[in-house]
């Protein structure tokens, strides 16, 4: 398994706080609750298998995503998968950052 994290300097430090990447992920679990911190991130899969996001309440149901998804704020924990051997990277923004990178304005 190969893990990394790069913080890239000014003037993009302003509104990214890091980029990561996961080669290989080795877990001993299968799915993950993520916590809302107030950020958004951009997350690229680079496996060809769909990630899914499921339902809080049933399990069972889930979406699925290919290839590149905004993972945004929420106000509630959300459950994703952990597949083994997966690799993918993304960029993690720093709160208020995406606007800068989008052609539609923040909401108001």
């Amino acid at each position: 398994m190969m893990t990394c994290l790069y913080r890239p300097m000014a003037p993009l430090s302003q509104f990214i706080e890091f980029f990561w990447f996961h080669k290989d992920l080795i877990s001993t679990h299968r799915m993950e609750r993520v916590l809302p911190d107030g950020t958004f991130e951009l997350v690229i899969n680079l496996d060809p298998i769909p990630r899914k996001l499921f339902d809080r309440d049933d399990l069972r149901r889930y979406r699925e995503f290919r290839r590149a998804w905004l993972s945004g704020t929420h106000s509630e924990f959300i459950v994703i998968d952990v597949l083994p051997r997966s690799s993918m990277m993304g960029i993690h923004f720093r709160p208020g950052g995406p606007p800068r990178f989008s052609a539609c304005p923040p909401p108001s």
